[in-house]
């Protein structure tokens, strides 16, 4: 791949160049683990259904992976507050 350039915002936020995601098959919902190695940003998918993935996180973030993508509990109870019903 040709090399591609990306400009961070303010709020630390960047876009990867389409060719990127096309190359390593990047979807909306794709989840990537961040890690800094020798100064080079590094990273590696996470693929929810696998164990050998989730090997290495603690057990709060394995389980954390394990619900990514289902209901937020946080938004259910905040409109759970907003109806009045507590």
């Amino acid at each position: 791949m040709e090399r591609q350039i990306t400009t961070f915002g303010a709020d630390g936020q960047f876009v990867l160049p389409m060719a990127v995601k096309e190359e390593l098959g990047i979807q909306a919902g794709s989840q990537y683990e961040i890690s800094v190695r020798n100064q080079e940003i590094v990273l590696q998918p996470i693929n929810i259904a696998s164990e050998e993935n989730t090997a290495d996180l603690k057990p709060i973030e394995r389980l954390r992976a394990m619900l990514a993508g289902g209901p937020s509990l946080e938004d259910e109870l905040l409109e759970w507050r907003r109806s009045e019903k507590w």
